[in-house]
């Protein structure tokens, strides 16, 4: 895990290549061609860094549908690290058709276990819950997990002509969006992806 030079005095960003938590042998343990990215940002222990700053929901942003830096994001909803990264493969299917490309894509907002972070924790989870229904057409649902579900616009290079698969969804102190894209997914295949993909992406860090 290699710091990348970040301005921000209450947090710092770090570039995940093989610590990154979800890789991608773990979805396709049989493909080649696969890769994996992820970005972590963790809030600084500063009495400076305390303030609460105002965040605006917009659904012309991504999850979590909050126009602002990490920074911002962590300080506004009281989390003290940010996880974002996805995981990729190329699929040959079955059949020997041509291959597609497939992804699970991930963004968690993980909150302390102390102070104020309980009624934190909570007051996110309703605010993102609220955002995901609006923007995103959430609904109640399983992938993976028990949360809000829906399809949004693929986000592969190539269209996989047909939607992605997304659910918000809380696992302990995570808040976690997690969207599966691309082609050569059944409803077995999508459920056991994401269920494997949460399990990876919640797991606590080495202390």
């Amino acid at each position: 895990m290699t710091a990348v030079p970040e301005a921000s005095l209450c947090s710092v960003t770090h570039t995940l290549t093989s610590a990154a938590p979800l890789q991608p042998d773990v979805i396709w343990p049989d493909s080649v061609h696969r890769g994996r990215s992820g970005t972590e940002t963790v809030r600084r222990v500063d009495p400076s860094c305390v303030e609460r700053r105002p965040l605006e929901t917009t659904c012309y942003a991504s999850f979590p549908y909050i126009a602002a830096s990490d920074d911002d994001i962590l300080l506004g909803l009281g989390a003290d690290r940010l996880t974002t990264g996805e995981a990729h493969a190329e699929v040959t299917p079955p059949s020997g058709a041509i291959p597609s490309q497939a992804a699970v894509l991930y963004t968690v907002l993980h909150f302390p276990p102390s102070g104020e972070s309980a009624a934190d924790l909570e007051s996110a989870r309703a605010r993102l819950a609220t955002a995901v229904t609006t923007c995103a057409g959430g609904r109640p649902g399983h992938l993976g997990i028990d949360g809000l579900v829906g399809q949004r616009e693929s986000v592969m290079a190539v269209r996989a002509f047909q939607d992605a698969n997304f659910v918000f969804a809380q696992a302990g102190r995570d808040l976690i969006w997690l969207v599966v894209d691309g082609a050569g997914w059944s409803a077995a295949t999508r459920e056991r992806a994401a269920r494997s993909a949460i399990a990876a992406i919640t797991k606590e860090p080495a202390q």
